[in-house]
């Protein structure tokens, strides 16, 4: 099992783009099945960062991953922490919560968004430091 938790994730407080309420963590789990390539490079990053003395397994068929987003508890946006750092960024340029609507036409990245659990979990895992070394389902992009 691996939990990915996004840098600023922890300490900033976020707040909705379109109504200014303070967001709140929702979490993601998926389970699938491992890419083999994909896991000897995750084992290798984790033998560098944690320095394990420790063996790490070389293959294990299928693990759970969880990740992290926001989701806002009066209008239901949900976004990806990469991308509410970017949205937190200009909040701060423009030195407001509340985004002009004017603004969220012009700029894609701030229109409100519904995922569904899959595909919040595979758009964080895009967007991450960290990728996810799953299978990715075909019928998400």
């Amino acid at each position: 099992m691996s939990i990915i938790i996004e840098k600023g994730c922890l300490f900033k407080r976020m707040y909705c783009h379109h109504c200014g309420t303070k967001l709140k963590h929702k979490s993601i789990t998926f389970v699938g099945e491992v890419v083999p390539e994909k896991w000897e490079e995750y084992i290798k990053k984790m033998k560098k960062a944690t320095r394990a003395t420790y063996s790490l397994p070389i293959f294990i068929p299928s693990i759970t991953d969880t990740r992290f987003a926001y989701e806002c508890p009066k209008c239901g946006s949900i976004t990806t922490p990469k991308t509410q750092l970017k949205i937190r960024h200009h909040q701060k340029v423009i030195k407001s919560k509340i985004i002009p609507q004017k603004q969220i036409d012009e700029n894609p990245m701030l229109r409100k968004r519904t995922y569904s659990n899959d595909e919040l979990f595979w758009a964080c895992s895009d967007e991450s430091d960290w990728p996810s070394s799953l299978y990715k389902p075909k019928n998400i992009k």
